[in-house]
């Protein structure tokens, strides 16, 4: 018996110890995790430093060409700051109304198209944003010539900042070498996004490229960790630490879409961008089998972000009109949002009921039919709104609207033949990186074939939704040299 008992005691003991072993083992692992999580941050840190130094000496040089040569044709010797257009002029305008009223903007102009007067349709982003730079420089009391400064420098920085998010971009479609290469193209293509991101062209379309651009990273961003996280409905109560970064990077989407439709009320086409590459997304997941949960989260997500920042800016008594802030944007948010629901809501029906999934596209187009006949009855003014607008950005002008500078086609003449030769419009602002960029647009869409990524999807549908905004118009210009780039 006491053999016995000694024995037990022995094993016990050995037992004690190996459990002790065990716990050392882990408190040691647990000691080393941070360490070599902070080992891996340094190393790619270390990786990631020569591509953060050239991408800051491509900024410099955006800014070099935006900032530093046509300086001495915006400020002049006598102190005078001469911005580069009518658009520029009525910006400064609003500024300086805005800062004699501070925070209180302009929303409707006695002294233009007189003796009636005009509703301004400049969104507020760029004014406010303007004024509250030169507040803090001004420290609380701006003079008249730094408020003038301020403007005149700030559309070159804006062009210049365009270079960080083709630089992602570039990156997360391919690799760092990428980035850096369409990086450097925006950075130096000549055309109109160079010069309406001059010194002194303190106009909103530079805001336009860079939040537009950013928007559609935010949202690459967010379906390219959602996919890899796998993510799903069910991770919202219990997995912080998968729902982060997909939902952060939708909620910075919202935000910069937001932040983008406070430039423009046009951005409501970058909504239409999302939600067209969104339902090819669905079709997709949903015929490979994969979950569509992601989409929805990510989608949702940034929408109702967007929704719940412009709202305060909307003009009821405008009721649905395009050119101002009006129902419109948030009819057409909350027909996105509902969009996502509903595709979400089928797919899981048709899973459930193990229904083939080649009926999932036949479905959507009918829902699509069905709502928009219902929407016709029930709001018919929004109804034709809806289809009447891609006519006002696609359709080539003809008449009198041909004779405006911005608005004739870039790959037609007037005569209304094709031209994307070397003395055409479209090669005087891309060079030949317009070619590049059509052979660009054939191997993103066979690598989308192949692989069907929804980030690839997203940037394939972006791209050729602008390359036929600029057949319509070539204004949109701007808009394209970052997909040439």
């Amino acid at each position: 018996m006491a053999g016995k008992k000694k024995n037990k005691e022995e094993q016990t003991r050995k037992s004690k110890k190996r459990v002790g072993t065990k716990e050392a083992l882990e408190i040691s692992e647990s000691i080393q995790r941070p360490t070599e999580a902070k080992v891996t941050r340094i190393e790619q840190l270390k990786s990631s430093a020569p591509y953060g130094i050239a991408l800051g000496i491509i900024f410099a040089i955006a800014l070099y060409i935006r900032a530093v040569l046509p300086y001495k044709s915006v400020f002049l010797a006598d102190g005078t700051v001469r911005f580069g257009g009518n658009d520029p002029w009525y910006h400064m305008h609003l500024v300086h109304a805005l800062l004699h009223n501070y925070p209180h903007a302009l929303f409707y102009d006695a002294h233009t198209i007189p003796p009636y007067g005009v509703y301004i349709h400049f969104g507020p982003l760029y004014d406010h944003t303007i004024a509250l730079l030169s507040i803090i420089a001004g420290l609380g009391h701006p003079s008249s010539h730094l408020v003038d400064v301020v403007g005149a420098y700030f559309p070159a920085v804006l062009g210049a900042l365009v270079v960080i998010p083709v630089y992602f971009i570039g990156k997360h479609l391919h690799n760092r070498g990428t980035g850096l290469l369409a990086a450097l193209i925006i950075a130096t293509l000549p055309g109109q996004f160079l010069s309406r991101s001059l010194l002194g062209f303190t106009d909103h379309h530079v805001a336009e490229t860079l939040l537009s651009t950013t928007t559609i990273l935010f949202f690459m961003l967010a379906l390219r960790s959602a996919r890899a996280q796998n993510l799903s409905f069910k991770d919202l109560n219990r997995n912080w630490h998968v729902i982060r970064y997909p939902l952060g990077y939708a909620v910075l989407a919202g935000v910069a879409y937001a932040a983008y439709q406070l430039c423009w009320p046009g951005a409501p086409l970058f909504g239409a961008i999302i939600v067209i590459a969104s339902i090819i997304a669905y079709i997709a997941e949903h015929i490979r089998g994969r979950t569509v949960d992601y989409l929805t989260m990510v989608g949702i997500t940034a929408f109702v972000v967007e929704l719940i920042l412009i709202l305060p800016w909307l003009h009821p008594d405008m009721g649905f009109s395009t050119f101002y802030y009006s129902w419109f944007h948030a009819a057409v948010t909350l027909g996105a949002i509902a969009a996502f629901v509903l595709m979400h809501a089928i797919s899981r029906e048709l899973n459930r009921r193990d229904v083939n999934p080649y009926y999932y596209p036949v479905l959507l187009i009918a829902g699509t039919a069905v709502g928009l006949a219902l929407l016709s009855v029930i709001l018919p003014t929004l109804y034709h709104t809806i289809v009447n607008s891609p006519n006002m950005i696609f359709a080539r002008h003809t008449g009198g609207a041909n004779t405006i500078a911005e608005a004739s086609s870039m790959l037609m003449d007037r005569s209304g033949h094709l031209s994307i030769g070397k003395n055409s419009m479209v090669y005087g602002n891309f060079g030949n990186c317009f070619y590049v960029s059509i052979f660009g647009i054939l191997i993103l869409g066979y690598y989308i074939v192949k692989r069907w990524k929804p980030e690839e999807i997203l940037v394939l549908i972006w791209t050729a939704v602008m390359l036929l905004s600029i057949y319509g118009q070539n204004r949109f210009a701007y808009y394209y040299a970052v997909n040439v780039a």
